[in-house]
């Protein structure tokens, strides 16, 4: 059964007739087509709630881009409605955006312990904790918000204290999955919940949105537990100083690996901001356990022998100046990968940082190192569902509809395909893009819309002053380099006073094209030359002259194509 017993620290809704209003709206900000910036937001009538708000890595044409967030300029245009937000789990692709919206809107904060603790160390880090309510969940017990009754239900996934959500709405049920998968071995049992989600099932849903990013996988995602095995063997054979990266957040396998570190007597060293942070957090708050003594100072780690050294960091996914990255580079203060050393990469190879990774792998490689990951070795398993599983979830929720989310197309067409597949009608699965409104009533589910949606670029302390435009011209530097041709003329006569000149960034080595740049600058005077002395006082007229004849010659005489900034002067 699932108790009735609501939590203390929640008020009680209203008493309203929701069921004179008759139409439910789900919006993705984030999270379909994609993965990262995981965002959903229910509306029904004027109350909003908003399930998760992750980031994005960038992609590696986002150049200088440090992350990216979903826009919310919807929810901010309706931040007086907006009832609260409420967390699956506490990976940076679902709460990563919390502090820029966090900025913008004062409303609680809802997530289960481990999950408020990792956005706790997130919002210090923003000056933010003493701004927001953050408010535990315990998985089934109903959280009242306005007309949504919020069901949050254990699921086993790659972070402790996962949760999907069933959400009671005045027209029927709906079921948001999360990140999961079905475990067999979990942690401290946590098990699966499998009964409220079948129990839901038999009561009736409405509509179930479902994880899609393992759904070219076959059969059911690998056990925590094959990993520790793997680790295990992996310690035995090291001989020399072993170094292991995973995510700051994986709680399970970090705390797996410190066990095994007790086991074969390595002394601990733990490295990467986020990662000493979440690991302190969460020892304070009871999710890790691991001895004082156990842990040095990484200032000794070229004191301690290398049979003895266990190093823990984060940088798995080849970030530029992460622990690994530098280690890879032979640029760490504190150690030095030698032969025989042992690195391990134990996290998801995340599609679109492949090219970073494998060239981390490859300098880590010339220093002799042995490097295992997910390609060669058991060193990761996935935390989400694999297609068996998939189809388990369908069948325990007998859907009327099926959302396919959190994945590129590929994935959400892919889970469309495999809920035909086990006999849903094809008209009963939604693929869903960004901004496009779903919504339900007691006639069924249709599309009702869009709402402007999109992708925000964070970049240093600029949030969203970046766009395409400023992107568009970094791509053309880094492919091309840029060109500044400089003219100044008489404010009085018009005539040329001092020039041409050309200075070039990444577009020729200049020692070399000396030619090349004096027939440039012989361009330049041509075309000046071309305005009479009353028209040269038009400088913007001149400098797009300028621009355009030394575009055509360059492209005739290079084939390329760099940025060029003509620089007319008046004096």
């Amino acid at each position: 059964m699932i108790p009735e017993e609501v939590v203390d620290v929640v008020p009680a809704p209203p008493a309203t007739d929701w069921g004179k209003m008759q139409k439910l709206r789900v919006v993705s900000l984030g999270g379909i087509g994609e993965i990262g910036i995981n965002c959903f937001l229910l509306e029904y009538e004027d109350h909003l709630v908003l399930i998760d708000s992750g980031q994005m890595v960038p992609d590696s044409d986002l150049l200088g881009i440090d992350l990216v967030i979903p826009d919310f300029s919807h929810i901010l245009e309706r931040k007086n409605k907006l009832l609260g937000i409420v967390l699956t789990h506490g990976h940076e692709d679902h709460i990563g955006a919390l502090p820029f919206l966090l900025t913008q809107v004062s409303v609680p904060v809802y997530g289960t312990p481990l999950t408020l603790g990792l956005v706790r160390v997130k919002l210090k880090e923003f000056d933010l904790l003493d701004n927001v309510n953050l408010i535990e969940i315990t998985p089934r017990i109903p959280l009242p918000l306005g007309p949504f009754t919020f069901v949050p239900f254990r699921v086993t996934h790659s972070v402790a204290d996962s949760v999907g959500f069933v959400v009671e709405t005045p027209v029927g049920n709906i079921i948001f999955s999360g990140d999961y998968k079905f475990e067999p071995n979990p942690h401290q049992g946590d098990y699966y919940d499998f009964h409220t989600v079948s129990s839901y099932g038999e009561k009736g849903v409405l509509a179930l949105f479902a994880d899609s990013t393992n759904v070219e996988r076959k059969g059911s995602a690998p056990s925590e537990s094959e990993v520790k095995i793997t680790l295990d063997r992996i310690f035995t054979e090291s001989k020399r100083t072993l170094v292991i990266s995973t995510f700051a957040s994986s709680i399970y396998r970090i705390q797996t690996i410190l066990d095994l570190a007790i086991k074969h007597e390595r002394n601990i060293f733990i490295t990467g901001l986020n990662m000493v942070r979440n690991i302190q957090m969460a020892r304070e708050i009871g999710y890790l356990s691991i001895p004082d003594d156990k842990i040095l100072d990484v200032k000794d780690l070229e004191s301690t022998p290398p049979e003895k050294r266990l190093l823990l960091s984060t940088g798995s996914q080849g970030e530029h100046l992460s622990v690994m990255s530098r280690l890879a580079l032979a640029d760490y203060k504190w150690l030095k990968l030698e032969k025989g050393d042992t690195v391990v990469i134990s996290a998801r190879i995340i599609p679109g940082n492949e090219k970073g990774i494998l060239q981390m792998i490859n300098n880590i490689s010339k220093r002799g190192a042995k490097v295992y990951y997910e390609w060669i070795e058991n060193v990761h398993a996935s935390g989400h569902a694999y297609r068996d599983d998939m189809k388990h979830l369908i069948q325990l929720t007998h859907p009327r509809y099926l959302i396919p989310i959190h994945g590129e197309h590929r994935h959400l067409n892919g889970h469309k395909a495999l809920a035909i597949e086990i006999g849903m009608p094809e008209d009963a699965v939604f693929v869903m893009e960004n901004g496009m409104v779903l919504e339900f009533d007691a006639g069924g589910a249709r599309r009702a819309g869009d709402i402007k949606t999109g992708r925000v670029f964070v970049d240093g302390k600029g949030i969203g002053d970046v766009g395409d435009v400023v992107i568009r011209d970094r791509q053309h530097l880094s492919q091309d380099g840029m060109l500044i041709a400089i003219m100044a003329i008489d404010h009085q006569t018009g005539e040329l006073i001092t020039g041409p000149y050309i200075v070039t960034r990444g577009f020729v080595f200049v020692d070399e094209s000396e030619a090349l740049l004096s027939q440039a600058k012989e361009v330049m005077l041509q075309v000046f030359n071309e305005f009479d002395l009353e028209s040269r006082k038009n400088l913007g007229e001149v400098q797009t002259s300028v621009r355009r004849a030394l575009k055509k010659f360059i492209k005739d005489k290079t084939a390329r194509f760099p940025m060029i900034l003509p620089v007319v002067l008046e004096i």
